[in-house]
């Protein structure tokens, strides 16, 4: 390995993953430009071999290079280390957040937890929830496209209370859950469809929700609903 392969490989080694100063990149660049110029000044000028001090100064003029090379990879692989980082947690919080919405689920169907409200009509559901949730939850009926509306009840999911429709599908239950998401003010996310222990969950959010849709229907089934209840 060359003096300056070596030198180019310590720096990458020993530099953190952070942003140097605008005014060492200008250092860099304008050091890089000096040599340049004074490298051709000599050829121009003068017949003969070019001096020690300009070997020097090419010296110079690598190692600016080297260190803005350095720079850059220690920049760059900061920046993609922390997008997979955020990514990383994001999806180890959406699982987790998956697991509670089928536990919910489960307990939801033992005993008489399913609904507060039984009403197949959703302008009895609708009002229900004034003074139970701070939001108004958008009650659709879908009855015409087989998902009728059985009732609803009040949840506390994530950290904070969640309206829940409860749906039907032959013999299947869907629980809607949906509350207020602020994260959705930058724009609709991409729909989700997974499953955990058998369980079918759909993801998606508009208009400032977020809503998940679970059930031990089949996920195809869960998409149509998702994109019957979008389409209402």
């Amino acid at each position: 390995m060359t003096d300056d392969s070596e030198l180019s490989q310590l720096i990458r080694d020993a530099l953190p993953a952070r942003r140097a100063p605008a005014a060492l990149h200008e250092w860099a660049h304008a050091r890089a430009r000096q040599d340049a110029d004074t490298e051709s000044g000599v050829y121009e000028i003068g017949r003969h071999s070019r001096p020690a001090r300009l070997g020097r100064r090419t010296h110079m003029s690598r190692y600016a290079a080297g260190l803005l090379l350095a720079l850059s990879l220690g920049v760059g692989g900061g920046i993609v280390g922390h997008t997979l980082a955020v990514h990383s947690s994001a999806s180890t919080m959406q699982q987790a957040l998956g697991t509670q919405l089928v536990d919910a689920h489960i307990t939801s169907l033992m005993g008489d937890h399913l609904m507060d409200v039984r009403s197949t009509d959703q302008h009895t559901v609708k009002p229900w929830f004034a003074g139970r949730t701070d939001f108004a939850p958008r009650v659709v009926a879908l009855d015409s496209v087989g998902f009728p509306l059985l009732g609803a009840r009040v949840a506390y999911v994530h950290g904070h209370d969640a309206a829940v429709l409860v749906y039907g599908r032959r013999k299947h239950v869907i629980n809607l859950f949906m509350w207020p998401d602020e994260q959705t003010s930058t724009g609709p996310a991409k729909p989700m469809l997974a499953t955990q222990r058998g369980y079918s969950l759909a993801h998606w959010t508009t208009n400032g929700m977020s809503y998940w849709a679970v059930s031990d229907a089949a996920p195809a089934e869960l998409e149509a609903f998702r994109a019957a209840y979008g389409q209402e």
